[in-house]
């Protein structure tokens, strides 16, 4: 099978997404997820990457990054390469932790950096076990889900200083903390109905965009 497709270029968006393989567990406990994190970080200061938006799974992540030195790929490799090592000393195996190469989709800004945002936020309750749940619920449980960039997206206290906020929440209002409260909104309208699934739009399986940006 062809490789997937890598369209690099300075100050291109893109949703990376990679599986554990087999898809078992990327994460085991906490300390796991304090490492992903970290390490995330670490490699984002490293490459001179801007992440937007993430939410770490027990199986899988998901990220919107923004590379401005086109470097999508180095980034990746250090990021994915030094966790896995990093895990693999803690738990005693060896081999690899993620399925195969990771995926990347790149992404028109302007016209899917929002939804794709709030598509990753919804991604801890968009499971079967919570198909019945009460949408109060369901919010209880993202705002304080500590493995995502929304709760800093809500509360201005749990920002971090290495996430560009300001990138997504700007479509919304002008003032921070109203586009703050707009962005909360647009949230949570999301946990009322179905919505559809961005990556239907996928052209090429690597670009989300009008047929201009492709």
């Amino acid at each position: 099978m062809a490789r997937q497709l890598r369209v690099e270029f300075p100050g291109a968006l893109y949703h990376v997404l990679s599986r554990g393989n087999e898809r078992n567990p990327i994460v085991r406990n906490d300390y796991d997820r304090n490492l992903f994190v970290e390490t995330l970080k670490e490699s984002v200061e490293l490459a001179g990457v801007e992440v937007i938006a993430y939410v770490l799974m027990d199986n899988h992540y998901h990220m919107i990054i923004e590379t401005p030195n086109s470097n999508l790929s180095h980034f990746m490799k250090h990021f994915g390469l030094t966790y896995t090592v990093r895990f693999n000393k803690r738990h005693g195996r060896s081999g690899h932790l993620f399925q195969g190469r990771f995926k990347a989709i790149l992404i028109e800004e302007d016209s899917y950096l929002v939804v794709l945002s709030r598509y990753i936020h919804l991604n801890p309750i968009r499971t079967k076990g919570w198909v019945d749940t009460r949408t109060e619920e369901k919010w209880r449980y993202l705002k304080s889900y500590l493995w995502s960039t929304l709760p800093g997206y809500i509360d201005e206290r749990k920002k971090l200083n290495w996430i560009r906020y300001e990138k997504t929440v700007n479509y919304f209002e002008k003032d921070k903390k109203s586009s703050r409260a707009a962005y909360k909104r647009y949230v949570m309208e999301g946990l009322k109905g179905t919505l559809s699934n961005p990556f239907d739009e996928v052209k090429s399986q690597v670009v989300l965009g009008s047929e201009e940006f492709v």
